[in-house]
């Protein structure tokens, strides 16, 4: 994604209106620098084919504050058909070790606790709740990436602030082994939620997170699921860019709303 705002003017991205005349933090895009129609300075970036690409600078932000971001964007020129460019605009988001916060790293959906402790080696796990969950002896009908178990360790010294961000258990990167998702949930005699484990091919497995960090009952647990996960703020649905060129702006908020209330994830 590319900004209008440079740092020339107030804008947090180096190049950002390729005033250097170069794709320098822009890598990857295809397309090529140009002259034939900038916005301001000598340069813009254009591409007549199908491309994308993220900025490859990091951009440390401020989760107390707001952030105004902007593009300006036009259609070159038109298909054989009269149809317009199209285009998904946004950005995406990473941690502090500058790992790819996908979706399902982020609690809000089935949040709850286990009601018994959890070891390695066992092969279920016991939930305090069953809302926001899919619950009965075989829930495989239901694709697995909507099945992930995010699980909040509390003495991890990353993940332990509850129903924020973890990546114990979820798929894209979970940490210690931890990967795990579930193929059935029912209801015990006690009250508490029956989980049987399972892996990405639904086959039964044990838990087996290797970390030095415990999960006895009272642990928070969420639900992971996907989707969402790139955040089109400025264009979404691939709608169309004008002919004329047109500014886009979104005020981003980054208050750590995992599940789209807000702009950000995490």
């Amino acid at each position: 994604m590319s900004l209008k705002i440079g740092r020339q003017d107030i804008g947090l991205f180096d190049n950002g209106s390729f005033e250097s005349g170069t794709v320098e933090n822009f890598t990857g895009a295809g397309g090529y620098i140009s002259t034939d129609d900038p916005k301001r300075g000598k340069y813009h970036w254009e591409s007549k084919s199908r491309s994308s690409a993220n900025f490859s600078q990091y951009v440390p932000v401020d989760v107390a504050k707001k952030y105004l971001m902007s593009i300006s964007s036009k259609t070159l020129e038109k298909s054989t058909s009269g149809l317009l460019g199209r285009h998904y605009i946004g950005y995406t988001c990473y941690d502090e070790s500058k790992q790819f916060i996908r979706l399902e790293h982020n609690g809000g959906v089935g949040n709850t606790t286990l009601s018994r402790d959890l070891n390695p080696g066992d092969a279920y796990m016991y939930f305090t709740s069953s809302s926001g969950w899919y619950t009965g002896a075989d829930v495989t009908n239901q694709r697995n990436y909507f099945r992930n178990i995010g699980l909040y360790p509390p003495s991890h010294p990353l993940y332990s602030a509850p129903h924020q961000y973890t990546r114990v258990g979820t798929r894209g990167g979970a940490v210690g082994n931890s990967r795990i998702e579930y193929r059935s949930m029912v209801q015990t005699s006690q009250g508490d939620w029956e989980v049987q484990l399972c892996n990405a091919n639904d086959a039964p497995v044990n838990w087996t997170y290797n970390e030095p960090y415990a999960t006895p009952a009272g642990t928070p647990v969420h639900k992971g699921t996907a989707g969402g996960t790139y955040n089109y703020a400025l264009a979404s649905g691939g709608g169309s860019m004008p002919y004329p060129r047109c500014a886009l702006d979104d005020i981003i908020f980054l208050e750590q709303d995992a599940n789209r209330n807000y702009n950000f994830v995490y």
